[in-house]
């Protein structure tokens, strides 16, 4: 009978121990905009005699029924809001993040606290990007690219030419993305680098022209190979080789400076003009140079009569080979012709010639071969004398 009662009493004073137990609803956080107002707001379960306001364990204000006391580094711009005791902070800073966390005395029961975080957030600006060395060489240098921004940050990509950047066994970033690096560059790395950044409420990117310096490479002397010049004669030789950043060029004939720049004239040309002609190229930054050398030979200039000379002999031949067409012509024609008249007239010639005697002669007493012959010689004659005369 008496644990029976014990039971009843017991059921009948839990809801009044439970109705006496004091709490605090509040959001666990709040997002607020740079220079925005942040509202802490709180919901107690029952009436408030008292309470307080802290920030990272330093004061900002508490308050007894309606009488505030705001401490005085918040008393321009912080407000407690009676009877629910929320909180107002206006022209919120980054400095203002934190932890904010305010206590309560109820008018019946135990004290509560709750805590909420504020974040503050900046817009994203100021993206830049900086490099360890600003001058890197090919196959020498590491390069360090570091993207920095002010503002809430999530997160960063990198880009090059547009493209975005992923890890390999050159290139890699942070685990945060802050940073890219490339090992051992070469000249293909260079181009447009850009961070793009992505804040909590807005994002922005910088950008950054990566160059690599190489060479000289090749060096290519126009024209290529040997080059041979009559005398007054003129030349320009021109050098080119890959380079960044352009090369200097120095023009030299065997060990003596002639000028600097990347074309060399020869206006007049003389016998001192031959020789051996080296353009070296010259990087400033890589330190490294590169040469050529072609050969420039200088002949007499020839003269109108050696020229009249050459013509007088192309005619010469030119006669020479219609003579010969003409001979040859003329010598068929008096063979042909001789050979039908020697077979009617070789009996009485054989009885006219005496033993002994020579060949007999032709009716007008010349041979036709014999004609032939001294019409050749005194043309290659002719042509001789007239050779010499030239």
């Amino acid at each position: 009978m008496l644990l029976t009662v014990t039971a009843i009493v017991a059921c009948l004073l839990l809801p009044m121990v439970q109705s006496q137990t004091f709490t605090i609803e509040a959001d666990s956080s709040i997002n607020v905009t740079i220079g925005g107002t942040a509202n802490f707001t709180v919901r107690p379960s029952r009436s408030v005699k008292s309470g307080n306001w802290d920030f990272n364990d330093k004061n900002i204000g508490q308050w007894i029924g309606s009488s505030i006391s705001m401490s005085n580094e918040y008393e321009s711009r912080a407000q407690i809001l009676t009877p629910n005791g929320s909180l107002k902070l206006k022209s919120v800073t980054i400095s203002d993040s934190g932890k904010y966390t305010v206590t309560m005395v109820p008018e019946v029961g135990d004290q509560a606290s709750a805590t909420i975080i504020l974040r503050v957030i900046e817009r994203v600006s100021n993206v830049t990007i900086s490099s360890n060395n600003s001058a890197p060489v090919e196959s020498l240098h590491t390069i360090l690219l570091t993207c920095h921004a002010m503002g809430s940050i999530q997160s960063r990509i990198w880009y090059k030419d547009n493209k975005v950047v992923k890890n390999n066994d050159r290139m890699m970033t942070s685990e945060d993305n802050a940073t890219l690096t490339i090992i051992n560059v070469d000249r293909n790395d260079s181009g447009k680098y850009a961070c793009y950044v992505i804040g909590s409420i807005n994002d922005e990117s910088g950008d950054f022209n990566l160059t690599i310096n190489y060479g000289p490479d090749e060096v290519i002397i126009r024209p290529a190979g040997s080059s041979q010049l009559e005398l007054g004669a003129s030349l320009t030789l021109s050098c080119s080789a890959s380079s960044v950043p352009a090369a200097i060029y120095k023009w030299y004939n065997g060990d003596s400076l002639l000028q600097m720049g990347q074309t060399y004239n020869i206006d007049s040309a003389s016998q001192s003009s031959a020789g051996n002609y080296t353009c070296q190229a010259l990087n400033t930054i890589t330190k490294k140079n590169r040469s050529s050398t072609v050969e420039v030979t200088i002949q007499e200039k020839r003269t109108q009569s050696s020229k009249l000379l050459v013509g007088a002999i192309v005619g010469i031949v030119i006669g020479v080979l219609a003579v010969v067409l003409v001979i040859g012509i003329t010598v068929w024609q008096i063979k042909k012709k001789y050979s039908r008249g020697n077979g009617g007239s070789q009996q009485s010639n054989s009885i006219m010639t005496s033993p002994g005697s020579g060949p007999a002669a032709s009716s007008n007493g010349t041979n036709p071969e014999n004609m032939v012959k001294k019409i050749v010689s005194h043309s290659l004659l002719l042509i001789c004398l007239e050779f010499w005369a030239t």
